[in-house]
């Protein structure tokens, strides 16, 4: 394929991307789009243009970072309190097709054009990702992010550029603001750089990423904010096995009730008392540990796993009338069969990202380890993959490309070593 034929395709793609996203916010209907998270999103964002406080509850706090509600509260400021929120889908859709575009291009750094195209193709109809780009939830804009910063990882090692190791950092640390999940991994990525002769570079990817991280502590600690132990909690809650039907029936049944009531005990004491709330989970861990250990084992697929747990279930994480990936078609053949195919799409990615030694490939398949290590110690569950449902599928086509390459490919040249042997 030339590349007049390629840019071309990718151009269709992204607006078939556009086209999909966009028929999402028109036709679908949020039922309730201010409930969960999205409710304590809009509670920053009242008190940033009210009072000039970053807290939820008007005192400084620390328990969200302060992207996304930024993101909405740009929207707010400059269209008003009525009329802000189809604006904000709408600016996820643009930047839910950007992400597609940014992933071909990444793909391109180390697949042939048309397995890029593959890759932007796949990125393109992914469900969970149409769907996020109607809730008031912080999953597309960091994806973007995400996406972003790991093409500009790659360019700077391809490149040996330290411009756009700054700019990767930047776009770690922009990243971080809005999910500080991604927090340490620039400093596996100065390891990277450092292997390839560019220590230089990947510490200025690493410095500039923590003026981010070292920006927001100062905050904190200047403001006194509270509420920045998110990370204990979250292990708290993803050490126990029936967290996710806990939360979601502990209203309707009492021995739900028991269960949360017993998950809230843990979350008391680690927040205040770490030590003694670390022992404690600890030693419940330990009093059964098979269980546990089956339970730690299986988080590793929960994390990429097709029904979201805290929710409405399946693929919203809110409840959604008129979607039209119910009511089209072609489109719930298409999400059926990203379903199906979805334990297919992960055994590829991981078993790529675990053989992947070295070349443009490596820093991906380190991204999905990392945050799989990351959500498996703290709660996991399909939400939280949205923003990295990019990088799996590239890696899964990059294990395809991989299989055709050796089956094929090298099977053919084995046929005519044969027969020129013969001859």
């Amino acid at each position: 394929m030339d590349r007049k034929r390629f840019l071309a395709f990718a151009a269709l793609i992204v607006l078939v991307a556009l086209g999909l996203r966009e028929y999402f916010v028109l036709f679908a209907e949020v039922v309730s789009p201010l409930q969960g998270d999205a409710s304590a999103y809009m509670l920053y964002v009242r008190h940033m243009l009210q009072d000039g406080v970053f807290g939820m509850y008007g005192t400084p706090d620390a328990f969200r970072g302060p992207g996304y509600p930024l993101f909405l509260a740009a929207f707010v400021k400059s269209i008003g309190p009525i009329g802000w929120m189809h604006p904000v889908q709408h600016a996820q859709a643009l930047l839910g097709t950007a992400t597609v575009a940014l992933t071909i291009v990444l793909a391109r750094e180390w697949l042939s054009r048309a397995w890029a195209l593959a890759v932007g193709a796949l990125m393109a109809f992914q469900a969970h990702h149409i769907v996020a780009t109607a809730f008031l939830l912080s999953e597309v804009v960091f994806g973007f992010l995400v996406v972003l910063a790991l093409l500009l990882t790659a360019l700077a090692l391809r490149k040996r550029s330290l411009p756009l190791a700054a700019l990767a950092g930047a776009a770690y640390g922009l990243s971080y603001l809005v999910n500080p999940v991604v927090a340490l991994f620039p400093f596996v990525l100065a390891v990277v750089f450092l292997r390839q002769g560019l220590g230089r570079a990947g510490g200025v990817l690493l410095l500039v990423s923590l003026l981010a991280v070292g920006g927001w502590s100062v905050r904190n600690s200047i403001s006194h904010a509270h509420g920045d132990d998110r990370a204990a909690i979250n292990f708290v809650q993803g050490s126990w096995p029936l967290y996710h039907n806990a939360a979601n029936n502990h209203a309707l049944y009492p021995a739900a009730q028991r269960y949360y009531d017993g998950i809230n005990a843990e979350i008391d004491l680690i927040r205040k008392h770490p030590s003694d709330g670390v022992a404690r989970v600890l030693a419940r861990l330990r009093s059964d540990p098979a269980t546990y250990a089956q339970w730690y084992a299986s988080k590793v697929y929960l994390l990429w796993d097709w029904d979201i747990r805290i929710g409405s279930g399946g693929l919203y994480t809110q409840s959604v009338d008129k979607s039209p990936l119910e009511r089209n078609p072609t489109l719930r053949l298409a999400v059926s069969a990203q379903r199906l195919l979805n334990p297919l799409l992960f055994v590829l990615a991981f078993a790529f990202a675990l053989a992947v030694r070295r070349g443009p490939a490596l820093v991906p398949a380190l991204f999905v380890l990392y945050v799989t290590a990351v959500y498996t110690i703290l709660q996991a569950e399909p939400r939280y993959s949205i923003p990295f449902r990019s990088v799996e599928i590239l890696l899964a086509v990059g294990a395809l490309a991989w299989c055709r390459e050796r089956v094929v490919v090298r099977g053919i040249v084995n046929q005519n070593i044969s027969v020129a042997s013969a001859d």
